[in-house]
Order: structure tokens, then sequence, then C-alpha cells
């Protein structure tokens, strides 16, 4: 795998990484500087230990979990999505306490979330005998940059009026990239 491709890999798979980080920053725009390091740090860390794993476990388990991966990934992201979205049009607009990073229980459904189709590209670089190291350092990094970067830009962004339907525009992300991993 050259540069170029290794760069287009970890961005594309950085790239959920990115939409959770933006919900994030403006639903939580005051979040203390830890958790931002923390989640960030699981985001990156989820995505460079998939592809290990797929790479590691072979065809016969990738098989079984390649075809249910989706459908976990899809399960996960509406239930924290639509979750999300009845919190923010309930009585209570504060920041959704499904994507509240402060509790380790949310980032690493998360992490598990965002990254579990990066299970099969572990695997499609086995299949092609592909080194694993590079690539799974050169994802992490990515997903963990992506992610740092992109919380800080929304939280930015973030204000008031935005505030009050970042709610129910978060948990719409959140049902969109599970329908995209469902579907592609």
């Amino acid at each position: 795998m050259n540069a170029f491709e290794l760069i287009l890999l970890s961005t594309s798979l950085a790239i959920d990484c990115f939409a959770v980080s933006c919900v994030i920053g403006v639903t939580q725009p005051q979040l203390e500087r830890k958790y931002v390091w923390r989640f960030s740090f699981f985001f990156g860390l989820f995505q460079g230990l998939m592809p290990l794993a797929g790479w590691l476990l072979g065809e016969s388990v990738v098989s079984i979990i390649g075809k249910v991966a989706p459908y976990i990934a899809f399960a996960i992201l509406c239930f924290l999505g639509c979750r999300m979205i009845l919190e923010s049009v309930g009585k209570n607009n504060s920041s959704s306490e499904n994507t509240d990073v402060r509790k380790m229980k949310n980032v690493l459904l998360l992490a598990t979330a965002t990254s579990i189709d990066a299970l099969a590209v572990g695997f499609s670089l086995a299949m092609i005998n592909e080194g694993i190291l590079v690539p799974v350092a050169a994802i992490g990094a990515t997903s963990f940059i992506v992610s740092l970067v992109s919380y800080r830009v929304a939280r930015n962004v973030s204000n008031e009026k935005v505030g009050n339907y970042a709610g129910v525009l978060g948990g719409i992300v959140l049902v969109c990239i599970g329908l995209k991993i469902l579907l592609f």
C-alpha cells in the first residue's frame, strides 16, 4: 500500500469519527479538555484496533461477524440517535445524555459504533497479504486527530440558536451514519 492509498484509507475510516465529534462539539461545547482528549483517544484506539482484529481473526470468524457488523453498528447508532432526538424535543433541552462523553459507557458505545466497519478493512488487508502495523498506526492516529480537531471546530460554531436544534440534528446525523453503514 502506497502513501496515497494509506491516506485515503485512514481518512475514509475517520469520517464517522468526524461526524460524531462534530455532534459532540455542538451539543457539549463547554466539555472539559480531559473528556475531549479521552473520547478522541478512544475513537482513534478503536479505529486502529478494529482493522488489527479483522486481520488477526481471519476469514472464518470475520465472515460471520462481517455479516452482522453493519446491523450491530446500525442498531447502536439508531438507538443513540433516536434517544438524542427524543431528549432534545422533550422538556429538557440540555446536552443529550446519549452522547455525554463524560460517561465512559457512551464513549465506548460511540467508539465501537464508529469503528466496527474497520473490521472488514483489516480482513481485506489480510486477504491481499498487506502488512497491518503501518495501516493500524495511520488509521488510529488519523481518527484521533480528526476527532480532536472536529470537536474543537464544531464547539466554536456552536451558539444558543444552534444549540437548541443540535440534539435533533445530532440524532439525525447518528441515524444517517448508521444507515450508511447498513446500506453501503
